[in-house]
């Protein structure tokens, strides 16, 4: 009897919740029938009923009058300081209040700028908007000290939100659920482009933030599932501007206060970021941040271009716990590519994890870094090749453009296939598109980088590099191969008869001559030969020369003087030899200083054939590079090709 009872109470309750079901279908049609479209013109008046012909001229007007399902249409014009776009009511799910540009995006601008304070189910799209005296748009909770009611369901698209007098461009408070889609953000703030707090399930998508300062993108106080994908984010104008961040301080009365992070679940993807001053992205006490499938372009500063930051402890230890950085394409166009991965914090980095990336420092070698365990030359799959991408050294003023000089293209065989679709899994989902929509994957892999080949494996262009090029007999020389496409086999020839199956051969040419040298390179889908005239001379050794006969490198340290010039630092003696090995005076001897200091320095050597060279100093030490650059003295032709050593390195402490 009493299962029976039970029964017959369930059937009651399925009955009340479809009539609610049915109930609350009803409402939203009736509200959509009832929807009223009302205009804004600078031309209107607010006494007018709001119609096409007879428009009200304020946004205010608006803002009091409008229910869920209506629309504001505003028509082309700017509108003053002091008249915000600011919902006074909730729309309803299926019946969002929208407001829209009404004779095409970005024809409406806004100098009071947006505010949402406590309400839900608004649409906005197509402004232009900034403000005399706060943000561009300020999605908040309607009251500043309950921080309630929440605002949440607000869609945003197509808006362009630029210079704000003070305050974030786009600021973002105790608020769920909000969709930005097609919005540009741009100028010196003062403070973030886009900053987040307290936020949970917050996505922009297509955003293009450019010639900003401070921060570009940040998620924190506690923010929950925020996501940027398919962003540009270049040009920032001040040094120390970063371009993205996982979490970061803020006052504690705006925080989540059941969260011991910062962020959690954070994820951005298949983002363009160039021509950032510091880090192009840090985390701040998070738990699971996800940065992978991004291009990232001639960024970083002495943090690094990743690190690992130390802002004040949010709520737990301060650390970081479960940050991923997974399929990044990481290229830096001239060369001087610094620290990928720095560690400015003692505080907590567990499971910090980083692989499948491409590294590209123009030819140059990938600096190791400071960071036990984080050197981007010990990733296991990660690839260091050219990603020889649409215009990689080219410049845009447009999200399609900046995107069009960073397609991948048939030649980018160091990112086709070499990703990996496990960086997200684990609790966020693998990224199953590119930037432009495109499926992931295309071919046999994940490729690396905001964008998916469309194509598939390619033959390869072959190409190489030799060192040196010149010098004198005998000359041996030290052939790279730098073919795209995955060859899997090499044949060279050397142009005096000899050839090589190698990848990296070295060749000793003896005559006195100059020699053209080609390369073939060949995979499954074909082979390409790179043919270099005339690439390598050989000369007459003259009667005497000179060249480095040895380096000798110790560490020090300095512990008098100023506290700032106190610290490890670095000894080399170098010692010429004449062409007989003899040890040579007057030998002016240009070396520079690398790893964790930087510099350059002259000297001549004495009578033993000695110059001694002293570093700048490093407080924590680290490792120290002594290279000689050139050597120089009248008769004594420079023979680098004869060098015992060229480079010294060691550790410090």
């Amino acid at each position: 009897m009493e299962a029976h009872n039970l029964s017959k109470g369930g059937c009651l309750m399925k009955g009340k919740v479809a009539l609610i079901a049915a109930v609350a279908v009803l409402l939203s049609l009736c509200t959509a029938a009832l929807a009223t479209e009302y205009f804004v013109a600078t031309n209107g008046n607010d006494t007018w009923p709001g119609t096409i012909t007879q428009p009200w001229l304020t946004l205010d007007k608006a803002n009091y009058t409008v229910a869920a399902g209506d629309t504001v249409n505003v028509r082309a014009g700017t509108y003053g300081s002091s008249d915000e776009l600011r919902p006074r009511a909730d729309g309803a799910p299926g019946a969002p209040i929208t407001y829209r540009s009404y004779d095409g995006n970005l024809a409406a601008k806004l100098t009071g700028g947006m505010n949402v304070m406590g309400h839900s189910y608004a649409t906005i799209i197509g402004f232009d908007s900034t403000s005399t005296s706060g943000m561009g748009i300020h999605i908040q909770p309607g009251n500043s000290k309950t921080l309630l009611p929440r605002s949440q369901y607000i869609t945003v698209q197509n808006c362009w939100f630029h210079d704000p007098v003070r305050y974030d461009t786009v600021k973002l408070n105790q608020s769920d659920y909000l969709t930005f889609t097609d919005c540009e953000m741009s100028g010196p703030s003062g403070d973030e482009e886009l900053d987040a707090v307290w936020v949970n399930y917050v996505t922009f998508t297509r955003t293009f933030i450019h010639d900003y300062d401070t921060i570009g993108v940040t998620f924190k106080g506690g923010s929950h599932y925020p996501i940027f994908e398919d962003g540009v984010v270049v040009h920032a104008i001040a040094d120390g501007t970063k371009a993205t961040r996982f979490g970061g301080s803020t006052d504690a009365r705006y925080r989540d206060p059941d969260s011991l992070y910062a962020s959690q679940y954070a994820v951005y993807r298949n983002n363009v970021i160039k021509d950032c001053r510091a880090p192009a992205a840090g985390d701040y006490e998070c738990w699971y941040a996800y940065f992978y499938n991004n291009t990232v372009v001639d960024c970083g500063s002495s943090l690094g271009i990743i690190a690992h930051h130390a802002d004040p402890k949010y709520s737990g230890d301060g650390g970081s716990r479960h940050v991923y950085w997974f399929n990044n394409a990481f290229l830096d166009n001239a060369g001087d590519m610094i620290e990928v991965y720095h560690n400015q914090s003692s505080l907590p980095a567990e499971d910090w994890l980083h692989d499948y990336n491409n590294f590209w420092n123009n030819g140059n070698p990938i600096p190791s870094g400071l960071w036990a365990g984080h050197d981007p030359n010990q990733e296991a799959h990660s690839t260091f090749g050219n990603p020889n991408l649409a215009n990689q050294t080219g410049s845009a003023t447009t999200y399609a453009g900046w995107k069009d000089c960073f397609r991948i293209t048939s030649a980018s065989t160091s990112l086709i296939d070499k990703g990996t679709s496990a960086a997200g899994n684990t609790p966020q989902p693998a990224v199953l598109h590119d930037i432009d929509g495109t499926a992931r994957p295309q071919g046999a892999g994940w490729d690396i980088g905001a964008f998916e080949y469309v194509g598939g494996p390619v033959p390869p262009v072959a190409d190489f590099v030799g060192n040196p090029t010149s010098g004198y007999a005998p000359l041996t020389v030290a052939f790279t191969d730098l073919s795209t496409g995955n060859p899997t086999s090499w044949s060279w020839a050397f142009g005096d008869g000899g050839t090589s199956a190698a990848k990296n051969p070295s060749h000793q040419y003896t005559a006195v001559n100059t020699y053209t040298v080609s390369l073939t390179a060949t995979n499954a889908q074909g082979s390409n030969t790179k043919t270099k005239p005339n690439y390598i001379t050989v000369s007459q050794q003259p009667t005497t020369s000179c060249h480095v006969g040895s380096i000798a490198l110790v560490g020090k340290y300095k512990g008098t003087g100023t506290p700032s010039g106190r610290g490890y630092y670095a000894e080399a003696t170098i010692t010429a030899h004449d062409q007989a090995c003899a040890v040579l005076e007057g030998v002016t001897v240009n070396i520079t200083w690398s790893g964790c200091v930087s510099g350059t320095d002259s000297g001549t050597t004495n009578a033993s054939g000695q110059v001694v060279f002293t570093s700048p100093v490093n407080p924590s030490g680290g490792t120290f590079t002594c290279t000689v650059t050139n050597l120089t003295k009248s008769g004594y032709p420079y023979q680098s090709g004869a060098n015992h050593e060229t480079s010294k390195t060691i550790q410090n402490p």
